[in-house]
């Protein structure tokens, strides 16, 4: 199946792809999992969450802050070295320690911003991890569906550098492996037979991943043969592709993307200050906010 993206390029390749959500889509989830997984079984209604690589977690009760995720047994790295909780150490280190030989910046990056408030982590056993946040939160599970996890072994045959390790490929543990790598062209992937997971393997042999952010040329790509799948197509282009026999879907996309002053955050720069009315205010609100801006200590 040959797949035209609305990427600009193709997502990098070393388990935390970029590209925003058309990474995690095309070359997160189905290469590289998390602990905590979607369930997308259903699309007529918003998804909830399944085990992934954790068979269950649990929030301790003694301490609110920290989750147990107990670690599913038997399943192993595309290159067949396992899956345990060193390796779930080993990508948390490469996410959140920048001392660590694997610390991977563009990755970090990524991961800081969905998942701000880990505060520490660690091994119970080789079939536990215990991780600790900031503050309690019940969400935080919601949060664990965008920590991706690569095996340490492909960081190590490109010889412990991020960009070696980008054009192996890289292993993960998902339903696809990724088997080719061409910048700017495309990724070729191909099914995992030894995926752990006999209800979602890999229906298709092969799939080739190509990046065209532009409608139109994804549109003409389709009707001429060149892909076979697209998304996102031209507006306009949509009646034709119904009248030449090509099947549309389309659903909702429910997210908002929200942006306000973080007031509430330690040494932020706003500070919410109010003033009482002036004498002779008689209708409105008893009291009136304005922000101000403060600098950090």
């Amino acid at each position: 199946m040959r797949i035209a993206m609305t990427a600009t390029d193709i997502p990098t390749t070393t388990g935390m792809p970029n590209n925003g959500f058309e990474g995690l889509r095309f070359l997160g989830y189905p290469v590289f999992e998390p602990l905590v997984q979607w369930d997308l079984t259903r699309s007529d209604r918003p998804a909830t969450l399944k085990p992934g690589l954790a068979e269950r977690w649990e929030q301790m009760p003694e301490d609110k802050r920290t989750w147990l995720f107990h670690l599913r047994d038997g399943v192993a790295f595309h290159d067949g070295t396992p899956f345990n909780a060193d390796a779930v150490l080993w990508n948390l280190d490469r996410y959140f320690k920048a001392d660590s030989p694997q610390y991977e910046v563009a990755a970090a990056g990524i991961t800081r911003t969905r998942v701000p408030i880990i505060a520490g982590y660690r091994k119970v056993d080789d079939r536990t991890v215990a991780v600790t946040t900031t503050v309690a939160a019940s969400y935080f599970p919601h949060m664990m569906v965008d920590l991706l996890f690569t095996a340490p072994s492909s960081f190590e045959k490109g010889g412990r550098t991020w960009a070696g390790t980008a054009m192996l490929p890289a292993a993960g543990t998902g339903p696809f492996r990724i088997t080719r790598v061409s910048p700017r062209e495309a990724i070729d992937l191909a099914r995992f037979d030894g995926y752990w997971d006999a209800a979602r393997k890999a229906k298709v042999d092969r799939i080739r991943l190509m990046p065209i952010p532009e409608a139109n040329t994804r549109f003409a790509a389709l009707r001429s043969g060149q892909v076979d799948w697209i998304e996102v197509p031209a507006a306009d282009g949509i009646p034709s592709l119904k009248a030449a026999g090509f099947t549309v879907t389309t659903g909702s996309y429910p997210h908002v993307w929200p942006w306000f002053y973080n007031i509430g955050a330690k040494d932020t720069a706003f500070v919410l200050s109010y003033r009482l009315p002036r004498e002779g205010w008689r209708d409105g609100p008893r009291h009136r906010f304005r922000m101000r801006s403060a600098p950090c200590a």
